[in-house]
């Protein structure tokens, strides 16, 4: 299972007191609610749908929200470009969410994956749709009924022979992980004026948008998940205090952006072969929780 990271800043007078800086950089936080990928954060939006489906603020490989990212032909989850070899039909009889064949999964995590067709009729009707420029670039604005809101790019499209990117200002779409038949899959368009979506060539390049699921659904689905980080942690808590004396402030720094919970600490200090100078601080920072 692919490990995604991310690393709570500290400011400078911080990290000047950091006796081994190499070590420190290994103070990881594995986050419950974003992803990092090649140094891209995703972050999931929740806009308080109905089925608690979780958008990703931007598409798979954009470096914001209003990049376009990367484009896929239907089923594939390597980049198409225009040195891409030819596309191979085979038989999709069913959803790819999920699979082996879900670039989201793939490229993430089995948390996040393509949207279903059944996810993208929810998001036209239940969200608020309105033409606007964010950061300059034409797009959809997408308003849930919470209020939160993602942005969704004119980002055109590749076409099917030879890869050539072609870039309208005033239209964008992007995969389901659903198909319609053996050569069309379906996908989200919209434009200026309209959204739905469609059916579009399985070889025609387009965006992905991951989505996921409710921070409490997550959870429930990331015990393996969790557990490898708090062993992680443990080993590296555990050198730290032995090498730095600055391993106080850099384990207040991982449990802080890591969200630990109360029960976690409890658990953990009954259950691992902790340093000493480790177990105080664990319970020194559980007492600041009360």
């Amino acid at each position: 299972m692919p490990v995604y990271l991310c690393v709570r800043c500290l400011e400078q007078e911080e990290l000047e007191h950091i006796e081994n800086y190499n070590l420190f950089l290994t103070a990881i936080v594995i986050t419950k609610n974003r992803v990092t990928m090649n140094r891209q954060e995703i972050k999931l939006i929740d806009l308080g749908l109905p089925s608690g489906t979780l958008w990703a603020d931007r598409n798979l490989g954009a470096n914001a929200p209003e990049k376009f990212g990367d484009y896929y032909r239907f089923g594939e989850t390597t980049p198409f470009t225009e040195n891409s070899p030819e596309y191979i039909y085979d038989d999709i009889n069913e959803s790819i969410a999920g699979s082996d064949r879900d670039a989201a999964t793939v490229n993430l995590d089995k948390n996040y994956r393509m949207p279903s067709v059944d996810q993208i009729k929810e998001i036209l009707k239940e969200c608020k749709w309105k033409w606007t420029k964010y950061n300059d670039v034409n797009g959809k604005k997408v308003t849930g009924p919470n209020g939160n809101s993602i942005f969704f790019p004119a980002s055109g499209y590749r076409l099917y022979c030879g890869g050539k990117l072609v870039i309208d200002e005033y239209y964008g779409s992007f995969w389901s992980a659903s198909t319609y038949s053996n050569y069309f899959g379906r996908a989200l368009y919209f434009n200026s004026y309209s959204w739905h979506y469609c059916n579009r060539s399985r070889n025609e390049g387009l965006p992905v948008r991951p989505v996921s699921m409710k921070d409490r659904q997550i959870t429930e689905n990331m015990t393996e998940f969790n557990e490898g980080w708090w062993n992680c942690f443990c080993s590296f808590a555990n050198e730290l205090a032995n090498v730095s004396s600055s391993a106080s402030m850099v384990i207040r720094a991982v449990l802080d952006g890591a969200g630990v919970t109360k029960k976690e600490i409890d658990d953990i200090i009954k259950s691992q072969h902790l340093d000493k100078r480790v177990v105080e601080e664990l319970k020194e920072y559980r007492a600041k929780q009360e």
